[in-house]
C-alpha cells in the first residue's frame, strides 16, 4: 500500500493516474490528497518517441549514472510499474506536461521564504527613492529600462567592480564582455524596435518557464551594440527537481546557484551521445542550494540545504553551465517542455549535431565565440578555456535601482564581492570578514559565504535574519560596519 503524505504525490488513485496520463476524463479526479487504495494503479501503455528516448539518455548521461539503475522511491514522480528507465522518465515528463495545474515544484509564494528576495523585502514594503517617492519592494507589474548605467550601478552596489576588472585584465579573448543574468526578469522590448530601448519587467521564476533574462554587456566604450538580451532560465527545471526527490540516495543532485559574481570558462558539455560545444562552465567554487526532501515543494530559505561541495570546473557532466534549453516539442502534442536544467543556466534554443539554433546561437554570436570544430574527436576553437565574468542578480533588484532606490539601502556583500584587501584594509568587505573570523583578504567567496550562513542560521547577530549568505546594511551595522 502506498502512503500518501503530500499534495504533490502523484499516485493517489487509479482514476487520477489515468486522468493525468490521458486515460480518462480529468473530471473523475477526486482532487488533491485523494484516497489511498490497495489496488495497484494501472497506466495505459506509452509508446516511446525519439524525444522520450533522447531525454532519458540525456538525463542519465548528464548525471553520469549507471544505465541499469532503476532504484526509484515512487514518492514523487509517477514511476509505478516496470518498463525500464526510458519508460519511467517518459511517464514523469508526460504527467507533468499534460496537466498544466499539476506541479511538483514551485517558486516560493512568500518573498520572505526566498533566497533571492528575502534581503529585499526585509527592507520593508517600500523604500524612499532618491526623488522622495516610495518604491515598492514586492513584485509589481512595472517595466524598467536596461542601460549600461544601470548595470554599472548594480556592479558598484554589490562590490563586483574589482572582480570584473581582475577577470578582464589581460584577457583579450573575452573582448571586455560580461554576462549578466537577471533571475526573474522578462523582456518587454529587446531594443530592436523604433525606440531602440531595452525594457524588462520584474517577475518571479517558476521552474517551468524561461522567466529570466541574459545580457551580453560589451563594456568597450566604442562597442556598436553594448547590450544584447536573450530569454532563458537561471534556475533548475521542475522535472529534474522531481527526479532528484524520487531517487534513493538523492542521485539526481538538482541544485540552484546563488546570485553573485561567478567566473565561467568556455568548454564542452556532454549531451546524450553528442556534445554541446561552447558551454560556459562554472570555474569558481560555489555552494549551491538543494531540496532533497520529497515532502517539500519549493526552495525555502529556512529549510532547504546549502551544499558546500559543488565545484564543477573539472567535470563535463554535472555543474553550473550556460547551455541551450536543449529541445522544443511539437505543439500538436498539447504541451511544450520549456527548458532542461538540473542546476545550469539555460538560454532558449536547442543544440543538435553539435550545432546550436535559436537564441542560444545568437547569444554565442554576441559573445564572439565561433562554432567549435572537431579536432581529433574533440570540439574546440581558439577561444576555448577563455574566462568570462558572469553576474547573477534578480530582476527585482535591477528594477529597484532603475526606479531610484538609494544606494545606502541597496548595498550588499554577497558571493563574489571583492576588493584588494592589502590595499584597502578598512574596506567593509575586509572588516566584515574579520568579524566573521575568516581570512580577511577582501575576497568574499565560498568560505566567507558559508561562515555567514552559519551565523545567520544561529541568529546571533541579528534576530529574524535568515541564512541566505547576503550581507545587508542592517546586518553589517550589528558589527559596527557601514556599507559605503
Amino acid at each position: 500500500m502506498l502512503k500518501i503524505t503530500t499534495r504533490r504525490t502523484f499516485l493517489v488513485s487509479s482514476a487520477s493516474t489515468l486522468a493525468l496520463l490521458g486515460g480518462c476524463d480529468p473530471g473523475t479526479n477526486s482532487g488533491s490528497g485523494g484516497t489511498v487504495t490497495d489496488t495497484p494503479s494501472t497506466e495505459p501503455a506509452i509508446e516511446l518517441s525519439d524525444d522520450d528516448i533522447e531525454l532519458a539518455e540525456m538525463i542519465f548521461t548528464e548525471f553520469n549514472q549507471d544505465p541499469g539503475n532503476d532504484q526509484f522511491t515512487n514518492t514523487v514522480a509517477p514511476f509505478e510499474g516496470g518498463g525500464g528507465r526510458y519508460d519511467k522518465i517518459a511517464r514523469a515528463k508526460r504527467a507533468i506536461a499534460r496537466d498544466p495545474e499539476k506541479r511538483w515544484f514551485y517558486w516560493a509564494e512568500n518573498d520572505l521564504d526566498s533566497f533571492d528576495y528575502r534581503h529585499i523585502v526585509s527592507m520593508g514594503a517600500t523604500v524612499t527613492g532618491e526623488d522622495g517617492r516610495p518604491i515598492e519592494t514586492g513584485l509589481v507589474d512595472a517595466a524598467f529600462e536596461l542601460t549600461t548605467g544601470l548595470l554599472q550601478r548594480l556592479m558598484s552596489a554589490n562590490y563586483f567592480e574589482h572582480a570584473l576588472d581582475a577577470a578582464l585584465e589581460n584577457n583579450a579573448p573575452a573582448g571586455n564582455r560580461v554576462v549578466v543574468a537577471l533571475r526573474g526578469a522578462e523582456i518587454v522590448e529587446d531594443g530592436s524596435g523604433e525606440s531602440g530601448k531595452i525594457l524588462l519587467r520584474d517577475t518571479r521564476p517558476d521552474h517551468r518557464n524561461p522567466l529570466c533574462t541574459f545580457i551580453v554587456w560589451h563594456r568597450d566604450p566604442a562597442a556598436e551594440t553594448p547590450l544584447q538580451v536573450f530569454k532563458g532560465s537561471t534556475i533548475p527545471s521542475e522535472m529534474y527537481l522531481a527526479l532528484f526527490q524520487s531517487f534513493d540516495g538523492n542521485m539526481y543532485k538538482s541544485s540552484m546557484v546563488p546570485q553573485g559574481f561567478h567566473l565561467r570558462t568556455v568548454g564542452n558539455m556532454n549531451v546524450g551521445n553528442s556534445v554541446h560545444p561552447n558551454t560556459l562552465r562554472q570555474k569558481s567554487v560555489c555552494p549551491v542550494i538543494r531540496e532533497p526532501d520529497p515532502t517539500r515543494s519549493y526552495f525555502d530559505i529556512n529549510a532547504s540545504q546549502w551544499d558546500p561541495n559543488s565545484a564543477s570546473a573539472s567535470t563535463a557532466y554535472v555543474g553550473a553551465h550556460i547551455h541551450a534549453g536543449y529541445w522544443e516539442t511539437k505543439a500538436e502534442r498539447g504541451w511544450v517542455w520549456k527548458f532542461s536544467s538540473a542546476g545550469c543556466q539555460t538560454i532558449c534554443g536547442s543544440v543538435a549535431n553539435e550545432r546550436k539554433s535559436g537564441e542560444i546561437a545568437d547569444f554565442f554570436t554576441a559573445m564572439d565565440l565561433p562554432e567549435a570544430e572537431s579536432e581529433d574527436g574533440v570540439f574546440t576553437h581558439e577561444k576555448y578555456d577563455t574566462e568570462f565574468p558572469m553576474v547573477i542578480l534578480s530582476g527585482r533588484e535591477a528594477r529597484l535601482h532603475a526606479q531610484g532606490a538609494p544606494m545606502r539601502d541597496m548595498r550588499r556583500i554577497r558571493f563574489g564581492s571583492s576588493v584588494d584587501g592589502a590595499a584597502n584594509p578598512e574596506h567593509p568587505i575586509v572588516k566584515f570578514q574579520a568579524a566573521l573570523g575568516v581570512t580577511a583578504d577582501g575576497q568574499f567567496g565560498a568560505g566567507s559565504m558559508l561562515k555567514l550562513i552559519e551565523i545567520q542560521r544561529a541568529g546571533t547577530w541579528l534576530v529574524g535574519t535568515a541564512p541566505d549568505g547576503i550581507v545587508t546594511p542592517e546586518l553589517a551595522a550589528t558589527q559596527s560596519i557601514e556599507l559605503t
